[in-house]
């Protein structure tokens, strides 16, 4: 059985969408941050080319641009590490196809799993394609710690690296009120210096 690796392009968005999470593995522990959407299903060629989809992405086939047949093989070319080999023809046992990957589909951010389909032509393949969203942190932080409205926007704004100057004229309040509530949050969070806080809202499970 081949596997292809993991990969996330060094210069796409997927590398915030799955911070925390080393592998694909582990991509349930990193539910945390990511939220996965129900499959669509496309089943493919032996040329990688669009032969049927699931009725969640017939829209593909109603799209004004011919070429999302094209861009859905080159994304799973992309997305997979190595190329997917094909179904023995002849003798012997078929060789499986397995392939995950998180890659791009559309402007989304994807995770694709590549499967065979020995039962139906010669190197055909099904894809999987779960789209992968984030999980705003901050949100979850906010009840598991109990945070009051304005201690949630002085901890946004403590998560993007503003100071406490910075965000008082943000948000319109005294900077003596800004470290009252970066005092409270980091006694809510059991912190004791900001970093400790980001620490702790980017764990919160």
């Amino acid at each position: 059985m081949a596997i292809a690796k993991a990969r996330i392009p060094s210069s796409s968005p997927p590398q915030r969408m799955v911070e925390g999470a080393s592998s694909l593995t582990d991509l349930a522990d990193a539910s945390v941050i990511v939220r996965r959407a129900a499959p669509e299903l496309f089943i493919l060629d032996a040329d990688l080319r669009i032969v049927c989809t699931s009725g969640g992405a017939a829209w593909l086939f109603e799209a004004a641009d011919p070429s999302v047949s094209e861009q859905l093989s080159e994304t799973v070319r992309r997305a997979l590490s190595e190329p997917l080999p094909r179904v023995a023809d002849g003798e012997g046992e078929p060789e499986p196809v397995t392939g995950v990957a998180i890659g791009e589909l559309f402007g989304e951010t994807v995770l694709l799993r590549v499967l065979p389909l020995h039962g139906g032509p010669l190197g055909y393949v099904a894809v999987l394609s779960e789209r992968l969203q984030l999980r705003d942190p901050i949100t979850r932080a906010a009840a598991h710690f109990n945070l009051s409205p304005r201690e949630r926007e002085v901890l946004r704004e403590v998560m993007l690296g503003h100071g406490t100057s910075q965000i008082a004229d943000t948000l319109g309040i005294a900077e003596t009120t800004v470290a009252d509530h970066v005092k409270r949050i980091a006694m809510k969070t059991d912190s004791h210096r900001r970093s400790e806080i980001i620490a702790k809202v980017l764990g919160t499970r």
